[in-house]
């Protein structure tokens, strides 16, 4: 994020042409099950529970005035208990690292992103033997300096790109060497710069969530029927949601911060003055 500086961000605003917006994460509950991970259990989503005089109440759809008949407040608060690696995510730089020896002594040590060491920067959590569920018994683990928190301290907004291997190599495992790439890159016109956020798109996701119809990647997260209901067929859900709304579709090249397609050499106009 070192490169993501001022310069950038208005050279990603300065790519915007019409307005367009579109999401680049699943609901939550995508792919569904765990047939990509088996260690990644599906998000749970639940009411939470009132305290004071209605201890124990639901707290959705909970009336104030349960308590306080003057009172015509009604609440819903629920939480959610998910693996933060379920859906769409950001690895932090302590995702992954590598044993090895860094020291030049014969011992290997595990070692992350720029030095930092399993162990003294990245801590693994203290077990507690008094959790009440397997996922509780080791609270509190800490990537410090590599946490994905201080990207969302920064904020991200810049310049995108999007590179469609999708396209180009289809859905069998291929591995992507760095001449193919640039091969693909070519043949699609697309300029990678210093700062760029890149996005490989692989349909992956698809893959695994068996090809639904697009009303069901905008259903809500964690969407759950109630007891007695059939669950509505696509074509209904498309009715349901956003009548009329076009599907947004994913234009090749190169991606500004609205979705714009561009080429390479494109120049984009210097941003208009604003006030600090």
């Amino acid at each position: 994020m070192n490169l993501v500086d001022r310069a950038k961000v208005l050279q990603g605003i300065a790519e915007v042409r019409q307005g367009l917006t579109f999401c680049l994460s699943l609901p939550l509950d995508v792919p569904g099950g765990m047939a990509l991970n088996p260690r990644r259990l599906p998000p749970q989503r639940y009411a939470t529970l009132r305290d004071g005089k209605s201890a124990g109440a639901q707290g959705f759809c909970w009336s104030y005035a349960s308590e306080d008949p003057l009172l015509t407040d009604v609440v819903c608060d629920d939480v959610l208990l998910m693996n933060t690696q379920y859906s769409t995510q950001w690895d932090s730089l302590a995702h992954m690292g590598s044993s090895f020896d860094a020291d030049g002594d014969g011992a290997a040590e595990a070692v992350f992103y720029n030095g930092f060491r399993a162990g003294v920067d990245v801590l693994a959590a203290d077990e507690d033997p008094h959790a009440l569920a397997d996922w509780a018994r080791f609270p509190g683990p800490s990537a410090g300096a590599l946490g994905i928190d201080h990207l969302a301290e920064h904020g991200v907004q810049g310049r995108a790109v999007m590179i469609d291997l999708e396209a180009h190599v289809g859905r069998t495992r291929t591995a992507v060497g760095y001449d193919q790439l640039m091969r693909i890159l070519e043949a699609d016109d697309v300029a990678v710069e210093a700062g760029d956020m890149v996005c490989l798109h692989n349909r992956l996701w698809r893959h695994a969530d068996g090809d639904e119809p697009p009303a069901r990647r905008r259903a809500p997260a964690c969407h759950r029927q109630r007891p007695g209901r059939r669950r509505p067929t696509p074509a209904a859900m498309d009715r349901r949601l956003a009548p009329g709304l076009p599907h947004c579709r994913q234009p090749r090249g190169r991606i500004g911060a609205a979705g714009r397609p561009g080429r390479r050499g494109d120049a984009p106009p210097p941003p208009a003055p604003a006030a600090a």
